[in-house]
């Protein structure tokens, strides 16, 4: 393991000593760049018909698309072929998949089609993947301050159930396109839509329905853009390259029928060989696979603005505790449970416990070694009871490089935009949808927030600022032309 400001001295040089992103962003720092004829067009355009774009938006939030309900069914089928009709408007070839069966209340249904649309077919234009998502959670009417069924304007903001993910950005991407067209410009790239309608019921059967027609239904993709997720402060855009991997688990201890052993003692015994008291993971070889950090990385890092941190961290070493929360592994241990039922019996304990994993620790092979710890462990230690290490559920960290050309012009589109450099993050959250199209796809993936700070998606309240809401979709049109610019994509 290397840990921040190892590498650097006196005397060091890289890429990044001089710079402030390394040369492979120079292009990007500075905070006014020409806006293109065709980009212009299209912010004038933006600006020309603000209040359609809210109307539009009103009519995808009116439909009451909340996934694994059967009160909904209908309304989530509803909602695809509200979709639809806006493709055949945009000239978007599309067709709709079924994709299986789930269980919905104890009754086996039909899972809402999965749409794949594609406007384009150049093979001299790279393939941009848009994945959007058009299910919506059941709102908690009483936490709502207003109606989520509508786009509700109050402090100029937009409220409502799926305005900033989810319905917000597919409708920006449906604006970028119509602008286009209305316009008279032709399109840099070709897009290709895949949206789903299962988005918080975990994907459900979506990993197998794409590995099973990959080469088919996405034969020529460059890369994948995700806008599921919100800026770190309120004033600077950001984007979004990487996250960190779970694996959570459950610790099951059982005393042995005539033993005199302690089942608390005994799992108390197994959690001060794995973890310390400062939170540092003692399994052997745990961290044997983590990506060492550089310079080049930990620059970064230095030069994220403050104000992006929250308040009470303004004045922590700021290189430290972002790594401490994006870059290196750590472990949370939940309460111990006991039983509460009328019987008493306390001969069975559990504990649930998160390892983070980061780039280069391979999820089943991480867990395959903390199964082993506790195996080995309790046998060293010559516990009675028995254990069982379950893995209830695990996800893969993920990573691109930030001098990837959907980087570089995602960074000039923002400066194009924002007038400013946007900060790049990480996030120290699983996103399980983004894993899984960077492993399924093996194409780079890119999260572009739209909306900033406190825009609370998929929770009560969730809103996303006037200014984001065009601006944002003046980005997305930005981004087309900056990665249609870029060479040797594909």
């Amino acid at each position: 393991m290397v840990y921040p400001h190892v590498f650097r001295t006196e005397h060091s040089e890289t890429r990044t000593t001089n710079g402030e992103y390394g040369e492979f962003f120079a292009k990007t720092l500075e905070t006014k760049m020409k806006i293109q004829p065709s980009l212009l067009k299209i912010l004038q355009y933006t600006d020309s018909n603000r209040e359609k774009f809210v109307e539009d938006l009103r009519e995808f939030l009116t439909i009451k698309s909340i996934s694994g309900t059967l009160e909904n069914l209908d309304d989530a089928n509803q909602m695809v072929k509200f979709v639809e009709k806006w493709m055949k408007k945009l000239g978007v070839k599309y067709e709709c998949f079924d994709i299986g069966t789930t269980e919905i209340e104890g009754k086996k249904v039909s899972i809402t089609p999965v749409i794949i649309g594609r406007l384009g077919t150049s093979p001299n234009k790279q393939t941009l993947l848009i994945y959007a998502y058009l299910d919506v959670k059941n709102p908690d009417m009483e936490k709502w301050e207003t109606d989520p069924w509508d786009a509700v304007l109050k402090n100029q903001k937009l409220y409502g159930n799926g305005v900033a993910g989810g319905k917000g950005p597919l409708v920006c991407w449906f604006h970028v396109i119509k602008a286009f067209q209305d316009k008279g410009t032709e399109l840099p790239v070709n897009i290709q839509f895949l949206v789903e309608s299962m988005h918080y019921k975990n994907s459900q059967n979506l990993e197998d329905f794409i590995t099973n027609n990959r080469q088919r239904l996405f034969p020529d993709i460059s890369s994948t853009i995700v806008n599921d997720c919100e800026w770190m402060g309120v004033k600077y855009p950001c984007i979004f390259y990487g996250c960190i991997g779970i694996l959570h688990f459950m610790l099951t201890v059982t005393k042995k029928e005539n033993s005199t052993a302690d089942p608390k003692e005994d799992m108390n015994k197994i959690f001060k060989e794995m973890v310390d008291e400062e939170g540092n993971i003692l399994i052997p070889n745990f961290a044997d696979f983590v990506q060492q950090i550089t310079p080049d990385e930990e620059n970064i890092y230095e030069h994220m603005p403050r104000a992006n941190l929250p308040p009470y961290q303004q004045k922590w070493d700021k290189v430290q505790m972002l790594m401490h929360f994006w870059r290196l592994p750590s472990i949370f241990l939940d309460e111990i449970l006991e039983c509460n039922c009328d019987k008493q019996d306390f001969s069975t304990i559990k504990r649930h416990f998160v390892i983070k994993i980061v780039p280069r620790q391979v999820d089943y092979k991480t867990a395959e070694l903390v199964q082993n710890f506790v195996k080995d462990t309790r046998k060293k230690l010559k516990i009675e009871s028995k254990m069982e290490c379950e893995l209830i559920s695990s996800s893969r960290p993920w990573v691109e490089s930030v001098s990837s050309p959907q980087y570089i012009a995602a960074a000039r589109a923002t400066i194009q935009i924002y007038k400013m450099k946007p900060s790049l993050i990480r996030e120290d959250r699983n996103i399980p949808i983004v894993s899984m199209l960077s492993k399924v796809m093996e194409k780079p993936v890119m999260l572009l927030p739209l909306p900033s700070m406190g825009a609370n998606i998929s929770e009560p309240n969730e809103n996303i600022s006037l200014k984001n809401y065009y601006e944002g979709t003046k980005l997305l049109a930005a981004y087309i032309l900056q990665i249609a610019e870029m060479k040797n994509v594909k």
